[in-house]
């Protein structure tokens, strides 16, 4: 530097290549976690859409960044260049992200080529292992190299220390994390899909490999080798004490690690039992947690004096004791938002939802977070004391990798362990007494100082035996905090915890029974069994003899167990990806399913069902897709075309898939994109409702592997057979004009949309999400009016088209709008409703009015609604005659 320069200048100058390598430190940072959100949805097309999916992915990466943090320790001892060997670790990213741009299209080999034997069970979990290591662990470790070597560089070209300069670089790259995290979710898929927002985020990796190669020739590095002189200067005591300080970061780091990430899965389970879940809520936690860390970080870095210091050990012990405290306290907090305020019960778009969950997050879990996230840039200062520019390169990358160890370790023992044992309140109970029990044991070692006193101070352990006191009754308090809250007159009789979340199985005071999952939204129940039996078997009446049967979703069992009423049918396969709603269908559904999980000719697949039927070919007969939640995360990959192409390829000549679809929480918009993309897989689609109920109207898209999956003749048939065996109970799947009485015509892309629901592109979740979490979302479904205009229109495309049959189907479909309208009458206490009751009745199908031996409990209209004709009552009019054919209400109509 010359002499002329003047001082303000030549500092800024001195500062340059902190200042870059901070920015290059920020977006390195938001890449990676870009590309760790991005890996988590593309993996799940391959590996299923489980929480144990995501748990692998998740681990797998912070197992991907240890190596690299561990490879990097070793070489930085051995390179001139920090700066350039990052940069072209940086470089190489782009290249080795390639497979995962086009995941989807290795599913349709990778599946069929193992076979289904290895979707679920110890083969299928190592073969999932095998495949996520392959994808994800070498750009991960890649990812992993480029931080320690960065830090490495820096201290090289400025002579810094690593307590300062790392931590904050660290500060830096872990808030770089947490905004790539906000955009990858809020900007990055919705507006770009999947497959564009991974070419941005290798694009940004390659362009800071580029600026880190110019960066490595524009500064001036130390030689690798200049420790010898700095050694000569400390004594052998001093470097034992100094030692003893480095192996106690080591196991800090680990610590950190493990118990922040056990906290962050934790905690995502917490709020999931109130934030509307969807793709969002995961992410907006995520953000809280990284950001919380990195402001820990920054605090730390800004005021390293008072924390490394001579009574350090006190300070770690009091940070360790005081994160115990808040960690144990966070569910009373986050227990006590959710019982004073409606805090998500109003919400006007995406961007208040989340704003309003980091929010809680913050308030309840952010504190522990913050609090926790001091114990990692504790451990770097302390490692860095008097460390040359090289020792503190290998440093750091050696409590990087631990740190990223005990992560992966966290997370897995939270996952598999901890939450399924006990509960989400009691798993964030057993981290705080970690936290606890860790500063305790660090009260009672020896201070390791270079001066003064070796022994930890009496006030140092008292506080520690305090602190274990607290959490326990703290933790105590926590065991009667609920994890449901049902309405009055709404009992559970039985609650488990997983990685998948809450499952509880709930009971009214009728005896009804359901499953509420997460809190949140019902699975069925035997309340509406009926209608749930009719999911299966409308297609298994349709299909001229089913022998083989697949379900995606078992849910309360009801669905697929009433395949095994049909004679013919000689195994069903029902896919559930929740072991805990496969094991809540077996305790507790058993009398209504027909024991489907003890089932000789049944067999229940706790797995992720679009990879098991993507492994299958001409396998089944009859496919059902279960209700399924739109906006949750992972969803849109059933309604995909990848997905139901696979599930054509599953199907034997002359086999039917059958997709129901929730219409009461569908727009149109989005109805009409499943239904193109399903009709673009299947040629002949067709429509069908499940009952005369305005109230959560439900659709089926039906089709069949050959042209022609629908005879009516060959259908009519089937139901002479299946009533004359008795096999069958519900009045309109006992006769052809019944079946016709649900038919809504067929579905062709009239509009010509080629923009369909696929893999690589999420439009589909994005949009029910954001649907979901606006101003009175519910206006925006098939709500009463809207569905009965749906069925009016679909009535019209009929009448307009040659009839198959002499005039029957267009007014049949009348006949069915007009019980749509009849119920929508009752329910809203219309005067009209009487006389479109009697209009209704008088047009029901003789051979239905006839049929005594069918069970009319199974009519598919409003609950309390009996059936009355002039064969069947005594009852007379005014002179004396039969009363004419009509509906009698048992109990009030519903509001």
């Amino acid at each position: 530097m010359s002499n002329n320069t003047p001082p303000r200048i030549e500092h800024r100058l001195e500062a340059l290549p902190g200042v870059l390598l901070g920015a290059l430190t920020f977006l390195s940072g938001m890449a990676a976690l870009g590309h760790q959100l991005l890996w988590t949805r593309r993996l799940a097309d391959l590996l299923g859409a489980s929480g144990e999916s995501t748990a692998r992915v998740f681990g797998t990466f912070f197992l991907g960044l240890s190596i690299g943090s561990a490879i990097a320790a070793l070489l930085v001892g051995r390179t001139r260049n920090p700066l350039r060997l990052a940069g072209l670790a940086q470089l190489s990213i782009p290249f080795l992200v390639v497979p995962v741009l086009y995941l989807s299209q290795l599913t349709d080999w990778i599946w069929p080529l193992v076979g289904a034997d290895a979707t679920h069970g110890s083969n299928g979990f190592a073969i999932r292992s095998l495949l996520t290591l392959g994808f994800v662990l070498p750009p991960a470790a890649i990812m992993g190299l480029s931080f320690p070597l960065i830090v490495a560089g820096l201290l090289r070209s400025n002579g810094g220390r690593l307590g300062r300069s790392g931590i904050n670089l660290y500060a830096v790259n872990t808030i770089g994390g947490a905004m790539g995290v906000l955009f990858t979710i809020m900007v990055a898929i919705p507006q770009w899909g999947n497959f564009a927002s991974m070419v941005l985020a290798a694009s940004v990796d390659g362009a800071i490999g580029i600026a880190l190669l110019i960066c490595a020739k524009a500064f001036p590095t130390l030689p690798p080798r200049r420790t010898a002189p700095e050694k000569a200067i400390i004594s052998r005591a001093e470097e034992a004490a100094l030692t003893i300080a480095f192996s106690r970061a080591l196991w800090l780091a680990f610590f950190s690690g493990a118990a922040v990430l056990a906290i962050e899965v934790a905690a995502f389970q917490m709020f999931q039992l109130v934030a509307t879940i969807s793709v969002f809520s995961p992410a907006a936690v995520l953000f809280c947690a990284i950001a919380s860390l990195g402001i820990a970080a920054a605090l730390f870095a800004r005021f390293e004096s008072l924390f490394v210091s001579p009574s350090s050990q006190r300070t770690i012990v009091l940070v360790l004791a005081t994160s115990s405290v808040f960690v144990v306290l966070a569910p009373q907090v986050f227990m006590a938002f959710a019982r004073q305020s409606n805090w998500f019960a109003e919400n006007t778009s995406v961007a208040l939802f989340v704003l309003k969950l980091g929010a809680m997050a913050l308030l309840s879990v952010g504190p522990a977070w913050v609090i926790a996230g001091l114990i990692f840039p504790f451990a770097i200062a302390s490692a860095g004391r008097q460390c040359s520019p090289i020792q503190s390169g290998q440093r750091v990358g050696l409590l990087l990798s631990v740190n990223g160890i005990g992560g992966m370790l966290g997370a897995e023992l939270t996952y598999r362990v901890l939450l399924p044992t006990l509960g989400v309140y009691g798993t964030m109970t057993a981290i705080g007494m970690a936290f606890a029990t860790v500063a305790a044991l660090f009260s009672m070692l020896p201070c390791v100082v270079l001066s003064g006193s070796p022994h930890a101070s009496v006030v140092t352990r008292v506080s520690a035996a305090l602190c274990v006191s607290i959490v326990l009754l703290l933790g105590f308090v926590n065991t009667f905090l609920p994890v449901i809250n049902p309405p009055p007159g709404i009992d559970p009789i039985d609650v488990q915890s997983g990685r998948e979340g809450t499952v509880a199985v709930i009971e009214d005071r009728r005896g009804e029974r359901s499953i509420l999952v997460a809190n949140q939204y019902l699975l069925g129940g035997t309340a509406v069994r009926y209608d749930q039996e009719r999911q299966t078997l409308l297609p298994l009446v349709l299909h001229k003899q089913p022998s083989k049967v697949a379900c995606i979703g078992l849910a309360t069992g009801i669905t697929p167990g009433a395949s095994l009423s049909i004679p013919t049918v000689d195994a069903v396969v029902s896919i559930e990806i929740s072991p805990l709603v496969a094991r809540a269908a077996e305790r507790h559904f058993s009398e209504f399913n027909h024991d489907i999980c003890q089932s000789d000719l049944a067999t229940v697949v706790v797995g992720d069902g679009r990879t098991y039927l993507a492994s299958m070919t001409e396998q089944f007969d009859v496919i059902t897709g279960d209700l399924f939640l739109p906006w949750a995360s992972g969803t849109s990959r059933l309604y995909s075309r990848e997905h139901f192409a696979s599930v054509r390829n599953a199907l034997k000549p002359g086999g039917i898939f059958c997709q129901w679809l929730p219409m009461y929480q569908l727009t149109p918009e989005q109805f009409e994109l499943i239904a193109d993309t399903f009709s673009s897989e299947f040629n002949e689609t067709h429509l069908f409702m499940n009952h005369f109920r305005v109230a959560s109207p439900m659709i089926a898209l039906v089709g069949g592997k050959d042209l022609g999956c629908l005879d009516w003749k060959q259908v009519g048939q089937h139901c002479d057979q299946l009533r004359e065996m008795e096999a069958i109970h519900a009045p309109l799947l006992r006769h052809e004009s019944g079946v016709r009485l649900l038919h809504l015509g067929s579905w062709k892309n009239e509009r010509g949309r080629t923009r369909l629901v696929s893999l690589a592109d999420p439009s589909l979740e994005y949009s029910a999400a954001a649907v979901r979490l606006s101003a009175h979302a519910g206006k925006h479904y098939f709500q009463p009016v809207r569905w009965i205009e749906f069925c009016r229109e679909c009535q019209k495309r009929i009448a307009r088209e040659p009839p198959a049959a002499p005039g029957s189907q267009a007014e049949l479909t009348l006949l069915a709008t007009g019980l749509l309208e009849w119920d929508h009458a009752r329910r809203t206490r219309n005067k009209l409703a009487d006389s479109i009751g009697s209009r209704v009745a008088r047009s029901i199908p003789r051979c239905l009015r006839d049929d005594h031996l069918a069970d009319w409990d199974r009519w598919p209209g409003a609950p309390g609604i009996r059936w009355v004709n002039d064969l069947n009552t005594t009852d007379t009019d005014e002179t004396g005659g039969s009363t004419p054919p009509h509906f009698v209400t048992t109990r009030p109509a519903e509001k």
